[in-house]
């Protein structure tokens, strides 16, 4: 099974979101590693997820960790990319020489000015460019901001995409992909694809 764009699943907890994403032909799999945060994935589970799927690429999620300490725990992890805010944009974690994805959060006060700024400055180092919100109006009131980056810059959509709008999204602009977010198994084995699954099965295209 394969998608009609690059598709990222963000904040992996399980193996049934590992196992059915990957089953659904996503890209990317991102697993939460601050060592900091409950809601990190250990090594171990990570390991044993990692075990069960093929055909996706790894990311580590950094989300309050200073650049320090994503390198100390980047080296104990089999990553394909690691996914860290601007501010941890550093010389050292360029030097690890895995693809970086940088995560912008929009909110009331985005300016296009001060992402492209950014972004033209760092391009040469980063593999995506990540944008998410804290809710679903400033993605909104947002989305146009994105797409007018994504022309330039490498863009993944992080937020705004629902199974109504994903396809218009796709046909109209020049977005790299998309990334949906993960969550809880209800219990172990267990899971409600309700929106992740409607959207990705308008993602599919016949091999």
């Amino acid at each position: 099974m394969s998608l009609r764009t690059f598709v990222k699943i963000s904040d992996v907890s399980n193996l049934s979101d590992a196992r059915y994403c990957a089953g659904m032909g996503v890209d990317m799999l991102g697993f939460r590693l601050d060592p900091d945060d409950p809601k990190s994935v250990s090594e171990d589970k990570f390991n044993q997820i990692a075990e069960w799927v093929a055909g996706v690429s790894f990311a580590g999620e950094f989300y309050q960790s200073d650049s320090d300490v994503i390198i100390e725990t980047v080296q104990r992890f089999n990553l394909d990319y690691i996914q860290i805010n601007p501010l941890d944009f550093t010389r050292d974690i360029v030097e690890l020489k895995i693809p970086i994805i940088i995560e912008f959060q929009l909110n009331n006060h985005s300016s296009y000015e001060g992402f492209h700024d950014f972004m033209e400055r760092s391009a040469p180092d980063v593999a995506f460019f990540l944008f998410t919100a804290s809710n679903d109006e400033i993605a909104q009131r947002k989305l146009n901001l994105v797409i007018d980056l994504a022309r330039d810059f490498p863009v993944l959509l992080g937020c705004g995409v629902n199974e109504h709008n994903v396809a218009n999204l796709l046909d109209n602009s020049s977005i790299k992909g998309i990334a949906l977010t993960g969550g809880p198994e209800i219990k172990p084995g267990l899971k409600d694809y309700t929106g992740l699954a409607e959207i990705l099965e308008i993602l599919e295209v016949e091999d």
